[in-house]
């Protein structure tokens, strides 16, 4: 099997740096040489570690761990990438692996591995007694501004139609203006036709008048069912709640509406 990995001192207690992982170490005695392929993974893992690639160290580790399921140096190994991963559980079991893997004789290792455990054994506790994250309600869906409803655009549609309406008899009215104008009494025909000409042109006058009046009148009102209206809020989203104050000079009445 291999060494247990060696550990630097910081401060006042003995733990492994971060920024470098544990080293392969001589065969224990015996002289029992670790497997080729464990190695070869093995190497691979440190390359990543030292790169940032955790995720793809612990998978290396793992796969020489698979191999020689009795190197302590790789029971450390797996335990400490989980740690750093935030795997806290799986940690913990390669830890304690790691503990029961050591022998009775190395006390100093075993305490500070109990002590290792100790913190993420806690750090699991506190994880499970965190009440849950509290996501914030989804904000009320505010009606927008502007409605063009059936309503809006039948005005809209039918105002377009009176002013078009309005145009060709307002020319056509113009028409007969003319006619009349360049009408010679005698020479064109008798008096009744000329005065037939008139009542024409004034009669496609006055309906252009109220083609045009009646298309402003309805383009107005979709105008107004538009910019006055606004978008109902889209199915299953409450609507704002809405306020109102009314006083009456001894009494004032707060209305709310809306979902709450």
């Amino acid at each position: 099997m291999w060494l247990a990995p060696v550990f630097l001192l910081a401060g006042s207690a003995q733990v492994a740096r971060a920024d470098e992982p544990p080293q392969l170490e001589e065969p224990t005695q015996g002289g029992r040489e670790p497997p080729p392929e464990a190695i070869e993974h093995y190497q691979r893992g440190r390359d990543h570690f030292r790169a940032g690639r955790y995720g793809e160290a612990i998978i290396e580790l793992k796969a020489a761990l698979a191999i020689d399921p009795e190197s302590r140096t790789l029971l450390y190994n797996v335990a400490y990438t989980s740690e750093l991963l935030g795997s806290v559980d799986e940690a913990i079991d390669y830890y304690e692996k790691y503990q029961a893997a050591l022998p009775e004789s190395e006390t100093k290792e075993r305490q500070k591995t109990e002590l290792t455990l100790r913190r993420l054994r806690g750090r699991r506790a506190e994880q499970a007694s965190a009440p849950p994250a509290q996501t914030e309600p989804a904000p009320a869906a505010q009606a927008s501004s502007g409605r063009a409803d059936v309503w809006f655009w039948l005005s809209l549609g039918g105002g377009a139609a009176f002013l078009a309406g309005g145009a060709v008899t307002g020319v056509l009215a113009l028409q007969r203006e003319n006619d009349v104008s360049h009408f010679v009494v005698g020479k064109d025909g008798p008096l009744k036709d000329h005065d037939a000409l008139i009542d024409q042109a004034n009669t496609l006058a006055l309906s252009s008048d109220v083609l045009v009046a009646t298309g402003g009148a309805l383009v107005v009102t979709a105008a107004l069912l538009y910019f006055l209206r606004d978008t109902p809020p889209e199915p299953g989203q409450p609507a704002a709640p809405q306020a109102a104050l009314t006083s009456d000079g001894r009494t004032t009445l707060l209305t709310l509406r809306g979902q709450f």
